[in-house]
């Protein structure tokens, strides 16, 4: 079992177990794509209507931060979540990272995230940085 397996399997169970305080669902890792894929809906009810049920058998509740990983070096971490704001810090593979929520703008999933080893905060694409949990909206 890989090491990112072993991290998300032991990250789902003490979530399940209650030993990160919320209820979160960790996918399986796999070999070649991110351990976890959100959908891109934006999972909020219109005014005055009643909010849909969770369409798969995964838990609706995310956590408030998830460990992430960068899936490229020098992934760009911008002030806000768009491809047009400002750089203010670069994620490589082997930097660790905290991402706290995700926001869809235009069909394109981000995350507000901190590098752990820069200690830059900011926002990153899907494409470059993935939570191992799931996280909530911004």
């Amino acid at each position: 079992m890989s090491r990112v397996k072993r991290t998300v399997a032991g990250l789902a169970a003490a979530v399940v177990l209650g030993g990160a305080g919320a209820v979160a669902t960790a996918l399986p890792a796999q070999a070649d794509g991110p351990a976890f894929t959100a959908s891109t809906e934006n999972n909020e009810p219109a005014s005055g209507s009643t909010p849909k049920a969770a369409p798969s058998s995964h838990s609706t509740e995310a956590a408030l931060s998830s460990p992430g990983r960068y899936l490229v070096d020098g992934a760009r971490i911008r002030t806000n979540p768009s491809t047009s704001a400002t750089v203010v810090g670069y994620g490589y593979r082997s930097h660790d990272a905290t991402v706290h929520c995700r926001r869809v703008v235009a069909n394109t999933e981000w995350y507000y995230h901190k590098n752990n080893t820069t200690g830059v905060s900011g926002w990153s694409r899907v494409d470059v940085l993935i939570p191992l949990i799931q996280v909530r909206n911004c």
